[in-house]
């Protein structure tokens, strides 16, 4: 009851003052408890990412497509993560942001650039089938993107580079 009660506040108390001493350990920013907009976290997000702190970013852009899925940047949010990993050569990561952008918002202004950074991120990989693939799906459902042109052009040097093993391991 009232025990029960001040004991849980206490519980509380000590785990929020936990997780303040880890975060200033880890050397991170306390975040304030309350709830923030999705405006808000999309501009933290970009902070962040102009700044380079790219793991603060995703972590950033996570929260805003997880707490705002339907808010009008929750498709830049994955993009911005995808963008993030390929500057950090993580291009495994990147690849699965891309995908995000358009398994989850095909119909976003993204989508067609996401497949295009899927493909490049594969090339990094040397997975040229999965390159050609989401080469080829761009060109297949975005006929009229901008990015068509480049698309075909990677396309074609994938298809004329398969078999050299240097460039391309599957």
């Amino acid at each position: 009851t009232d025990e029960v009660y001040t004991q849980t506040q206490r519980f509380e108390k000590r785990i929020e003052d936990l997780e303040t001493r880890l975060s200033e350990l880890e050397g991170k920013a306390v975040q304030p408890s309350k709830i923030q907009s999705p405006d808000t976290l999309f501009d933290l997000g970009m902070q962040a990412f102009k700044a380079n702190n790219y793991v603060e970013a995703r972590e950033t852009f996570r929260k805003l497509v997880i707490k705002y899925p339907g808010h009008g940047r929750a498709d830049d949010a994955p993009d911005y993560r995808g963008e993030s990993y390929f500057v950090q050569k993580d291009y495994k990561s990147a690849v699965q942001e891309y995908q995000a952008v358009f398994d989850k918002f095909k119909e976003s202004p993204l989508a067609d650039d996401a497949l295009y950074r899927a493909g490049e991120a594969a090339e990094k990989l040397k997975l040229c089938t999965d390159a050609r693939a989401y080469y080829g799906l761009l060109r297949q459902r975005y006929p009229k993107s901008s990015m068509v042109k480049k698309a075909k052009k990677r396309d074609a040097s994938l298809k004329k580079n398969a078999k050299n093993r240097k460039f391309c391991q599957s």
